[in-house]
């Protein structure tokens, strides 16, 4: 980085080609999954909110766990959470049909374009397209 002089009178760094951001990347080199993954996937003697028990857990089993209590006692965003995980979230309907209630798309049509060199093979089979249709 180059210190130069900034429109109101202090200095300013300026990037040159080359240089990288403070604190770009990610720290030591690891990025969010990988921390996440290791603390997630270590264990520890905590207590489980639904037995009141001390147990070994790993931060996975806790994160559930304490999910699963907060959706007991009422959370209802914790428990619609749970359920997407368990039985998938409910499709959302998508309507078609335009203001009179007709579909917005016919479903009985079909246009063939070609957009390349002349091929008499394509030229046959739009030949025969067309008898069948009955254009000229």
């Amino acid at each position: 980085m180059k210190l130069v002089e900034g429109k109101n009178g202090g200095k300013v760094q300026r990037l040159e080609p080359g240089d990288k951001l403070p604190g770009a990347g990610h720290p030591g080199g690891q990025n969010f999954k990988t921390v996440a993954a290791k603390y997630l996937e270590s264990r520890q003697n905590k207590k489980n909110p639904l037995t009141e028990q001390i147990e070994s857990l790993t931060g996975m089993e806790r994160l559930v766990l304490s999910l699963i209590d907060e959706a007991l006692k009422g959370n209802v965003l914790a428990a619609r959470e749970i359920l997407d995980r368990i039985e998938g979230r409910v499709q959302q309907g998508v309507n078609l049909a335009g203001a009179d209630g007709k579909d917005l798309f016919q479903k009985d049509s079909l246009e063939i374009v070609y957009i390349g060199p002349p091929n008499p093979h394509i030229a046959e089979s739009e030949k025969e397209i067309r008898e069948i249709e009955g254009i000229k």
